[in-house]
């Protein structure tokens, strides 16, 4: 029995830093997106009230919505799809301008690399069609459409045993 040792990159974007947005500073965007969650069961009651309350307890609780396993890959995709949506539609981020994106979470520096904090959650965009040796105007329009000034790809290694 063998192992493969192989190299994986995206864009990553801490899931923090995407969602730390002027938009959700109005309690009214907040509320929108709470709403949401909390009616297609997503979120409860408790967290609803953290959610409204103020950006803080927004970032919070909505990180805490997101189901991961403990490996470090979504454990239910379709819920985090719904969720990121949700958060997009009410914050003005147009999704469809995004190239594919899964969430991501590393608990070792040896397997992420350096350039990747451990137990953060990481929204991992396809770095296809992004990066020449300068961003692309695809990549670009990335960074703009995320509110960055630039944007770089992420490389790691996986090793399968």
């Amino acid at each position: 029995m063998g192992s493969d040792i192989f190299t994986e990159s995206a864009v990553a974007v801490e899931l923090l830093n995407f969602i730390n947005i002027v938009t959700i500073k109005k309690k009214a965007n907040r509320q929108l997106i709470a709403n949401v969650l909390y009616q297609e069961k997503y979120i409860d009651e408790e967290s609803l009230k953290l959610m409204v309350k103020d950006k803080s307890g927004f970032i919070e609780a909505f990180i805490n919505t997101i189901s991961m396993t403990e490996e470090g890959y979504e454990s239910d995709e379709d819920r985090n799809q719904f969720i990121i949506e949700t958060f997009c539609q009410h914050a003005g981020i147009h999704l469809p301008d995004l190239p594919n994106w899964t969430l991501r979470q590393f608990d070792s520096c040896r397997i992420s690399g350096y350039d990747i904090l451990t137990d953060t959650v990481y929204l991992m965009f396809e770095p296809y069609g992004l990066f020449e040796t300068v961003m692309t105007n695809e990549g670009k329009k990335v960074a703009e459409t995320l509110g960055l000034d630039y944007i770089q790809e992420t490389t790691w290694t996986v090793h399968s045993y």
